[in-house]
């Protein structure tokens, strides 16, 4: 099995469980569960939900990944850059500092 219909599977699967998850929830609602009871499934179900989208994403990095290259050059381009604000010194000469690394154009 490849990995792109591991993906699909995990992606249906979890669908699936999102889907259950929903059908509980309002299943507790609708026979008057009390409220922690409510509220707890509530925050599984919004877990269960990121899990999902995490999956989702996944499935469509995969798809992507099996994509032919046309030009020599990776589809995806992975560029990371952040930024670290720190705390004053004492002389407050240095209040922010920024890292900056692309990759793949050595820009």
């Amino acid at each position: 099995m490849s990995d792109l219909e591991k993906a699909d599977r995990y992606r249906q699967e979890a669908g699936h469980i999102v889907a259950r998850g929903e059908e509980i929830v309002l299943t507790l609602k609708k026979e008057g569960a009390c409220e922690g009871h409510v509220l707890m499934a509530s925050q599984i179900l919004s877990a269960l939900r990121r899990l999902d989208r995490l999956i989702e994403e996944h499935g469509k990095r995969v798809a992507a990944s099996q994509l032919p290259d046309v030009d020599g050059q990776s589809i995806a381009t992975y560029r990371s850059w952040w930024s670290v604000i720190k705390w004053p010194s004492r002389n407050r000469a240095r209040l922010f500092e920024a890292n900056i690394s692309l990759s793949d154009h050595g820009a």
